[in-house]
């Protein structure tokens, strides 16, 4: 047998998760979906399951580091400790989530993760729990971007909300120039965020764009002073072109194209879209996008990350 038979690739989704194996040829050979905490695959010969930790086959219990965690419970077996004596550990006295010692990523499991088994103790791993993804290696410090990303909740329930600005829509060749611009993230760029829409409150989007959402829940953003350059920003291929006729998504995340891009976008095969090219862009400052959590399609093309809708020129 060859390494081209033997070899099984994984392919995780935005929180890690072990979401599909191909052979080396890119067959899909297996695959796992999972509840909001965890639970569901039993494990296999695959033991890296919910977010790339290791789940015993006997006790179902998915080993962290510090601690052993129960995904059919959402919370840990043991309550947190740390190395100094305190009375509650990690605990912070303006988030009632961190005084539950046995709780799991503040109990934000969709957009959050946990290195190693300990509540977050650092802006850095505070942000990580917090599933707020925004760019600090851009110039901006784990503080601050962690402030900024809780600005952004308290304007809106989606809780990964990017603090980024937006982009215009060019042809490919324009659009890869310009996304050499280096963009800024800053604080201030969180208060130019506008109104939020949902199923029970809807927006200026059309139904079907608004569906492809989570929850159809989408904010309103007005780019800011330094506009937004994106690499990779957009996969396409097949019957699907490097700009949408009817507006056009983009992804904050660089895309590599392929089925790992096809499952973090929830694309499913019959659109059509073959994802074997990615293509960079810009949006001016002043232009007036929508961004939100990808909705899930079933199956293995779970979405789950962010998505930035730039509608066609009026």
């Amino acid at each position: 047998m060859t390494p081209l038979t033997t070899t099984t690739y994984y392919h995780g989704d935005h929180l890690g998760s072990t979401q599909l194996l191909t052979a080396g040829t890119g067959w899909p050979v297996g695959g796992d979906i999972y509840y909001p905490y965890g639970q569901g695959p039993m494990p296999g010969t695959n033991h890296y399951l919910f977010t790339d930790k290791e789940r015993d086959a006997e006790s179902q219990l998915d080993y962290f580091g510090a601690r052993y965690y129960a995904s059919n419970m959402g919370r840990f077996m043991s309550p947190d400790w740390s190395a100094q004596e305190e009375p509650v550990p990690y605990a912070k006295l303006n988030d009632p989530q961190s005084l539950n010692l046995y709780s799991y990523v503040l109990n934000h499991p969709l957009v959050g993760i946990d290195p190693d088994g300990h509540a977050c103790d650092n802006a850095n791993e505070m942000a990580v729990c917090h599933g707020i993804t925004v760019a600090i290696s851009n110039g901006m410090n784990a503080a601050d971007a962690l402030q900024a990303g809780q600005q952004a909740q308290q304007q809106s329930s989606i809780f990964s909300l990017p603090v980024v600005h937006a982009q215009e829509e060019e042809g490919p060749e324009e659009a890869v120039e310009e996304a050499s611009r280096p963009p800024e993230l800053r604080p201030a760029d969180v208060t130019q965020m506008g109104r939020v829409f949902d199923m029970m409150n809807p927006g200026p989007l059309p139904p079907q764009v608004a569906a492809s959402f989570s929850g159809g829940q989408y904010v309103e953003v007005t780019v800011g002073s330094e506009g937004w350059g994106m690499d990779n920003a957009r996969v396409y291929g097949g019957g699907s072109g490097p700009v949408g006729a009817n507006g056009t998504f983009y992804s904050p995340t660089p895309q590599v194209g392929g089925i790992q891009s096809m499952m973090d976008l929830a694309l499913r095969p019959e659109w059509g879209n073959t994802a074997t090219d990615t293509v960079s862009t810009y949006i001016a400052p002043g232009r007036t996008v929508y961004v939100g959590q990808i909705a899930s399609q079933g199956g293995h093309w779970v979405g789950g990350g962010i998505q930035v809708y730039v509608p066609p020129p009026q």
